[in-house]
């Protein structure tokens, strides 16, 4: 019943994943091991621990980063929370490296849209009440989140076999180096779907 009035590509993707009986998910806690990450187009990525805490009841999102920049120890800290999102990153806890730039409105827009991304990997946010899913075609669905007076929206693909291959969205922000921020597009490509033993779904790994 809580999936029925979804488009059709949705109630798919809940029933190939198997969600479909298993609990309501409304707290997350993710985590990233390993993954290349870069600062910039025209920065070396390096490997990061990226650790973060989702909530159903509000879209709210704070991640924790852990990693090595020139064989310094770097960690920051992405949040969205109570409508207001920021990126900071530090070398040796005390030299800012990293900051996210742009107007508030904009800033805060790009870290929901993260947040409605990660509903690939925590989808009873589809369910929620603060999002829209609407069918564009029987490959795509249009989704959008309105909170704390901040909206954001995406795009996402389905395959075959009922997963989604990818989110892509025009909130995120690109920094040219200068200081200056605007809305660029991005995606978030989808793969490699397996089965979750602790949980009993099938999720991307």
């Amino acid at each position: 019943e809580q999936v029925s009035e979804l488009p059709e590509a949705l109630q798919r993707y809940f029933e190939a994943c198997g969600y479909i009986g298993s609990p309501m998910i409304h707290n997350a806690c993710i985590t990233f091991r390993e993954v290349p990450f870069s600062l910039a187009p025209d920065k070396d990525p390096m490997p990061i621990s990226y650790q973060q805490y989702n909530t159903l009841q509000r879209p709210d999102r704070i991640a924790f980063i852990n990693g090595d920049m020139y064989c310094t120890p770097f960690q920051g800290m992405d949040y969205y929370v109570s409508g207001e999102g920021d990126f900071t990153g530090v070398l040796a806890k005390h030299i800012e490296v990293a900051h996210s730039s742009g107007t508030g409105e904009d800033v805060n827009r790009a870290f929901l849209v993260t947040y409605l991304a990660d509903s690939i990997l925590m989808p009873s946010i589809f369910l929620a009440d603060y999002v829209t899913c609407t069918e564009v075609d029987s490959a795509t669905v249009r989704v959008a989140i309105s909170y704390y007076g901040v909206q954001a929206e995406g795009l996402l693909r389905f395959n075959e076999d009922g997963e989604i291959t990818a989110f892509t969205c025009e909130d995120r922000l690109y920094d040219d180096g200068q200081g200056v921020s605007f809305p660029a597009r991005w995606t978030v490509q989808i793969a490699d779907y397996r089965l979750d033993q602790s949980l009993g779904v099938r999720r991307p790994h």
